[in-house]
């Protein structure tokens, strides 16, 4: 069965994609991110590419190109948010979040390199901010809080200027939202980033995002080298 997903309006939905070599051979999977892609689509449209930054896609000198053995896996993770391209089409200010209303969205991640592809899926209910919550919503929802929160995750395609420009508008909101709605989905999601880890990982809770939404895509590779289903 498809897996779910609930959110609130706003709140990044995290996912840690592993892929497991289950053939008899060895095989080597790429690291960068530009071979992981994500298609979003609300029931009523196609699948359209989500687009968080530029990404790399030629390897540097120190990047390990991961070996597996039969059996073995590596992981990744997925920040999806603030998307580079408008996926409903819609002109409001919500329009460049990957999930910019409340309602059912669906969610596809593949990797993709010269041998194949693999690939799953998982459901997505993204509902209205109420509460404390929307108390905190009326500082975070800004489209330059969504592009900053999703760079301190994936930091590709900005340059310095606009880093620059994003962090001074944005860190004073920031710090009001740990400070005084530290309870609320979006305090937790910012405290997920590396800036502002202070004590290591936060204890899942009933409502944390990393509770809820990080999923194991343990998708299976099919191709005639072995990475895929034993023949």
């Amino acid at each position: 069965s498809i897996r779910e997903a609930d959110l609130t309006l706003g709140e990044p939905l995290a996912l840690s994609c592993v892929l497991k070599n289950i053939g008899k051979d060895f095989q080597y999977v790429q690291p960068h991110s530009s071979y992981r892609k994500v298609f979003i689509s609300d029931g009523t449209t196609p699948y359209k590419a989500y687009e968080a930054f530029d990404r790399q896609n030629a390897l540097s000198a120190t990047d390990r190109v991961p070996r597996l053995k039969p059996g073995e896996s590596e992981s990744y993770s997925e920040f999806v948010l603030f998307s580079r391209n408008q996926i409903f089409g819609d002109k409001g200010p919500l329009s460049f979040l990957a999930f910019p209303k409340s309602g059912m969205f669906h969610v596809k991640v593949r990797y993709e390199d010269e041998l194949g592809f693999a690939e799953d899926q998982i459901t997505v209910k993204v509902h209205e901010p109420t509460g404390q919550d929307a108390e905190a919503w009326k500082i975070y929802n800004h489209p330059d809080m969504f592009k900053y929160v999703q760079f301190l995750w994936d930091p590709f395609g900005l340059d310095k200027s606009e880093e620059a420009r994003l962090k001074n508008a944005n860190e004073i909101k920031i710090q009001k939202i740990l400070k005084d709605y530290s309870g609320t989905v979006y305090a937790k999601a910012i405290r997920r980033l590396p800036r502002y880890e202070e004590k290591g990982p936060i204890q899942p809770e009933p409502r944390d995002i990393f509770d809820q939404t990080i999923k194991e895509l343990e998708s299976e590779f099919y191709d005639v080298k072995g990475f895929g289903k034993d023949h």
